[in-house]
C-alpha cells in the first residue's frame, strides 16, 4: 500500500468519525430538548426525591437531565443547546466546525451566564 493511498483512507475514517459525532450532538440536543418540554417540577430528580413515578417523556433520566440543566444553565438552555445543534449539523454537512459563528454563540452564553452569576452573589 502506498502512502498516498494509506492517507485516503484515513481521511474517510476521520470523516466518518466527525459526521457520528456530529450526529451524536444532534441526538443530544433533541434528548435535551424533549426532556425539557416534559420537565415537571414534582419529579423525582437529584434535588427533589419523592415516591412519585416521574411524569417525564424520558423517564428518570429525562427527569434528572432537564433539573440538572435548567438548575445551572436556567432560561439560557436555549441558546446553549442550540450550539450543539449548530455544532452537530455543521460537523455532517461541512466536516468541520464553523468557527466563527459558534464562538460568537459561546461567547453570548458565556457572558451571560458569568453576568448572573455576578448576580447572584449580591
Amino acid at each position: 500500500m502506498t502512502k498516498k493511498h494509506k492517507k485516503k483512507e484515513q481521511g474517510k475514517i476521520v470523516v466518518a468519525i466527525k459526521k457520528i459525532c456530529g450526529f451524536g450532538l444532534i441526538v443530544i440536543t433533541a434528548l435535551m430538548y424533549v426532556a425539557l418540554i416534559s420537565y415537571n417540577a414534582k419529579d423525582s430528580c437529584f434535588n427533589q426525591q419523592n415516591q412519585l413515578e416521574p411524569t417525564n417523556w424520558l423517564g428518570s433520566f429525562g427527569a434528572n437531565m432537564a433539573d440538572l440543566v435548567l438548575c445551572s444553565l436556567g432560561v439560557a438552555l436555549p441558546l446553549f443547546a442550540l450550539g450543539f445543534f449548530v455544532w452537530g449539523y455543521s460537523l455532517i454537512k461541512y466536516n468541520r466546525i464553523l468557527a466563527l459563528k459558534s464562538r460568537l454563540l459561546m461567547k453570548i452564553i458565556c457572558w451571560n451566564t458569568i453576568k448572573q452569576k455576578k448576580l447572584w452573589k449580591t
